[in-house]
């Protein structure tokens, strides 16, 4: 039996998510290797980056401060 798993990436910066769904570095200096890999996966439709809002990111708490609600 065949399963496919999608493998999905969610953030909240939309810099990171643009130079993820790119290829190379351009102009960028210091990039890293993690970078590459990544953008090889999106490419190669392995793993997707998608945008959520700040307020949904879990992996933000306890990083930014909270409103006055």
């Amino acid at each position: 039996m065949d399963v496919k798993v999608q493998h999905v990436c969610l953030i909240d910066n939309s810099a990171t998510r643009q130079i993820s769904n790119k290829r190379g570095s351009g102009r960028l200096r210091h990039v890293s290797g993690k970078l590459l890999w990544i953008q090889d996966q999106t490419s190669a439709k392995v793993l997707e980056v998608k945008q959520i809002r700040t307020a949904l990111n879990i992996g933000d708490i306890g990083t930014k401060p909270l409103g006055r609600h």
